[in-house]
């Protein structure tokens, strides 16, 4: 019976001690699965930093993309506003030449507002050289107050600026979509090239889900 007893004892623990190292072979392989990741598996941390990079590398060129269109804009704004202000002078010139040239009308107009014979003549041509002055200033006037509209110089300046806003305000919104269809391509590659190979469900759904953060999902 002690014998007995012996052999079991020692059979048990042969039995323990090979269980033990089912289980530290088991730890072991689970923690080298953690550690880095081997076939079929993604290195989201690592991804997660490419797709960051990418991301960081459109806002710089769309930065740059504004910051060129900003300056084109600002150059075209200012030779348009400096159009304007020297055809605002040159007009605000005639109308100081209009003025003053109603001024002697009215003072040649009362100097021979009393006379007969040839002095009402030279009345009646003071009085239409005097209205046609005073219209000449009230058309000046109203030019000014309305200069790209009324003014045919003034206008054109307007226009043509338009025109070219418009042409690079088109030209912004091209360069930009190619860049956001780039970035598009860029992470769409990064996440294709990730989940290569065969992956667990849970993995490639999560690579689903982050093609459904960055707004490329079904690509």
């Amino acid at each position: 019976m002690a014998e007995d007893s012996k052999d079991t004892e020692g059979t048990g623990g042969a039995a323990k001690a090979g269980g033990g190292k089912g289980r530290a072979r088991k730890d072991a392989a689970a923690a080298k699965a953690t550690a880095a990741p081997g076939a079929g598996e993604v290195d989201f941390a690592a991804l997660q930093v490419e797709l960051h990079r990418a991301q960081l590398a459109r806002m710089r060129s769309a930065h740059e993309l504004c910051g060129h269109a900003n300056a084109e804009l600002g150059a075209l704004r200012a030779e348009v506003n400096g159009r304007l202000a020297a055809r605002g002078e040159a007009l605000r010139a005639k109308m100081q030449d209009a003025w003053q040239r109603m001024q002697e009308c009215q003072m040649a107009l009362w100097q021979v507002s009393n006379g007969g014979g040839e002095v009402a003549a030279a009345s009646g041509e003071a009085t239409a050289d005097l209205v046609r002055a005073q219209a000449e200033v009230q058309a000046l006037h109203a030019t000014l107050c309305n200069l790209a509209v009324l003014d045919p110089d003034a206008s054109e300046a307007y226009v043509d600026g338009l025109a070219r806003e418009a042409e690079i305000r088109s030209a912004f919104e091209r360069e930009m979509a190619e860049i956001d269809s780039r970035h598009t391509d860029d992470l769409t590659t990064l996440i294709d090239e990730a989940g290569d190979g065969d992956l667990a469900p849970q993995m490639r759904m999560q690579l689903d889900t982050l093609k459904g953060w960055y707004g490329i999902a079904g690509r």
